[in-house]
């Protein structure tokens, strides 16, 4: 399987929880982005583990066609915008339950949710990924989260 996470590499992004719940699996983790962290996560690395660095947005685009699941797991998060595009093209994902998270992810049914720095659940998540599909992501994002969506509650505000 495929599993992408992107983002800045601080501490905050969780993205060592990652690293350490693929350990014993044979999974391939593309981590794209770059940040201070990174010397502290390229200690703790595995066989599967890829840094990818700062790619341009096609490139993601590209990488998210191949990606099976897009992990998201940051400690705190406003309404990230790597689930909506990962959504958006139809990736499953796994989120930490975090800021408005929850928005986006109804657990079990749009994605599936774990609670921060978990790495038990996370390691969990990512077995029942592998053998249930959830559904509903990707229409729920453009029903509500499109810049037409956007920009019509902002009109609606503005009067």
């Amino acid at each position: 399987m495929i599993i992408s996470v992107i983002g800045r590499l601080i501490q905050a992004k969780g993205v060592q929880d990652v690293i350490k719940a693929t350990r014993d699996t044979e999974d391939t983790v593309l981590i794209i982005g770059d940040g201070v962290y990174r010397k502290e996560l390229e200690k703790i690395t595995h066989k599967g583990i890829i840094f990818m660095g700062t790619l341009d947005k096609e490139e993601v685009k590209e990488i998210l066609k191949k990606t099976d699941v897009l992990i998201m797991p940051s400690y705190n998060e406003g309404l990230p915008t790597t689930i909506l595009e990962a959504g958006a093209m139809g990736v499953e994902v796994i989120s930490s339950d975090v800021g408005s998270v929850d928005e986006l992810i109804n657990d079990n049914i749009t994605g599936l949710l774990y609670d921060a720095g978990n790495i038990q659940q996370l390691k969990m998540r990512i077995e029942e990924v592998r053998n249930i599909k959830t559904k509903g992501l990707k229409e729920t994002i453009h029903k509500h989260f499109t810049w037409e969506q956007a920009c019509d509650k902002f009109e609606r505000i503005l009067r």
